[in-house]
Formats: C-alpha cells, structure tokens, sequence
C-alpha cells in the first residue's frame, strides 16, 4: 500500500513535467519497488508489469543521455530484475535474453571505468545470473566472474561484506558441468 501511494506520487509528479529526468527515474523506481514486493508476494505477472513499466522509463532515460553510467545501470539493473521474473516463470530463454542484455551494459560500464568496484561486482552478478539461466554453458561467465572476484580481492576492492563471492564461485565452478 505505501508503495502504491509513493508511485501514485511519483506518477503525479512525472506527468506534470514529462521533462524532469528526476521525477521520471523517481517513478521508475517506485515500479521496481512496488515489483520487488510482487515478486515476493508470488505475483509474478504482476511484478513483471511494473518491471517492464520501470524498465521503459529506465531505457528511455538511457537513450536520451548514453554518457550518465547511473542511469545505463538503471537500465542493466532492469534488465535484471525481468530476468529474474522470467526465470521465476520457467522462461529460461527470455530471462536469459535479459540478463545477456543486462550483461553488455555492466560489461561496458565495467570497461569504460575499471577503477570502479560496483561496475566490476555488476559483471559478477549479470555473470551468475546468465550462469544459472544456461546452466549447460555455465562455466564460462563463471569463470570470468571468478576472475573478476579475485582481482578485486587481490586489490583490496570487494567490500567486506562480499569477501564470500570467491569461494562461492569457486564452488559453483567445481559444480559446474564441463
């Protein structure tokens, strides 16, 4: 319900200046939160409408300014995020075809600044996520985000809080079909 009230907000706030880049990602967001709790209430058809209402907001946004990383991860997010409904609903093939896309921004965003640890631990996550969408063909993306786990150890880079990740990915390797 408060989620529902922030988007009729958001939406509000949107429609009276369509041009308010601002007000328009305030509204994509208010669709990804009111998604998240779709999905976890089991309401995946509707989680994946307002993932996909977030996720036009989000490209159009995207589109119309290539060189502002946060909202090209907006939109790589988004494609994460229907990816996971996908999955959810048994569409391996369409998720899959969302967090490859979801892969090319990360990777580029991770390419054009490689300093940057979050653009580094995003390819990890599209690399998983692709992994568990096409599990016959797993070893590579988890390869590469075991590679990038490590560096990031190795130079002080992964968080804390994520100093799980390469053990992790070390496991899901072994496990991994040749």
């Amino acid at each position: 319900a408060d989620f529902r009230a922030g988007m009729a907000i958001s939406a509000r706030l949107a429609a009276a200046d369509p041009g308010n880049a601002a007000w328009q990602r305030d509204l994509s967001v208010s669709h990804d939160r009111l998604g998240d709790v779709l999905s976890a209430q089991g309401d995946l058809p509707g989680a994946l409408a307002d993932f996909r209402a977030g996720m036009a907001i989000s490209a159009r946004l995207a589109a119309a300014d290539p060189g502002n990383a946060a909202w090209q991860r907006d939109l790589s997010v988004s494609h994460n995020r229907l990816g996971d409904v996908l999955s959810a609903q048994g569409d391996l093939p369409g998720a899959l075809a969302d967090y490859r896309a979801g892969m090319a921004i990360s990777a580029r965003l991770a390419a054009a600044d490689p300093g940057n640890a979050a653009w580094q631990r995003d390819v990890i996550v599209s690399c998983v996520k692709i992994a568990e969408a096409d599990a016959g063909q797993a070893r590579a993306p988890l390869t590469r985000a075991l590679g990038i786990a490590r560096d990031l150890a190795a130079s002080g880079r992964l968080a804390p809080v994520d100093a799980w990740i390469p053990a992790e990915l070390e496991r899901r390797l072994a496990e991994a079909p040749a």
